[in-house]
């Protein structure tokens, strides 16, 4: 017997159109959702039931008891000392830099940041997950004169098999959130990588869709 709780996708239920002129919201509080806001067509019965489920899955994790969250901390979050960054380190940005750009600054190494077009959802989807403009292009550039990592902020894996000649390394950054702390740990040294890719990175699209296992398709890394 299911002893969880069920929730929606946000605004999901206001997304439901099948069957038409159906009051959805109720079908779904009456049917199996058990989360959502109060607005007094529900019955009691109902509610009572749905919270019953929601603190039975807290009190089986111990929240009461041992709540996730060490409250105490907040007063340290985004302040100076928090960083691993040297406030003096000189960091020299340059948006879309050119071979003669890195000649004439005589750069020990270089970190290339590239990227997808920003898209949520369904407006992500792609017929070639390529690396858009001018993001070859820097790689291309940049590796060519210095040492270079190259950061990958995908959602996803992307056609980077052209260009892993060029590169001393691959980092792949995902999608790392509001900072990109981790990324930063990891690229200077103060925690190790570990662990597996959560996905099977491909070498041309033709691939997909790839597993690990599949003993006929040979993946950049699996």
């Amino acid at each position: 017997m299911f002893q969880g709780f069920v929730i929606s996708d946000w605004a999901g239920i206001d997304q439901l159109t099948y069957p038409w002129h159906t009051n959805y919201t109720y079908s779904s509080l009456e049917g199996v959702i058990d989360m959502v806001m109060n607005n007094n067509f529900v019955q009691m019965t109902r509610i009572d039931d749905a919270i019953k489920r929601i603190l039975r899955v807290k009190f089986q994790m111990g929240l009461f008891e041992n709540p996730l969250t060490d409250y105490s901390l907040i007063k340290y979050l985004g302040i100076l000392r928090t960083r691993t960054i040297d406030p003096e380190t000189k960091v020299v940005y340059k948006k879309n830099p050119d071979s003669e750009f890195i000649k004439s600054n005589n750069f020990s190494y270089s970190i290339v940041m590239v990227k997808q077009t920003a898209y949520a959802e369904c407006y992500g989807d792609s017929l070639n997950l390529t690396i858009p403009a001018p993001g070859p292009d820097i790689m291309t550039s940049v590796c060519a004169s210095v040492k270079c990592v190259v950061v990958p902020v995908t959602g996803r894996p992307i056609v980077i098999q052209p260009y892993l000649d060029q590169m001393d390394a691959l980092v792949a950054a995902w999608l790392p959130g509001t900072e990109g702390q981790g990324v930063a740990d990891v690229l200077f040294g103060d925690y190790g990588f570990t662990g597996n890719l959560t996905r099977t990175w491909f070498k041309t699209v033709d691939q997909l869709s790839i597993n690990v296992g599949d003993s006929h398709l040979k993946p950049v890394k699996a």
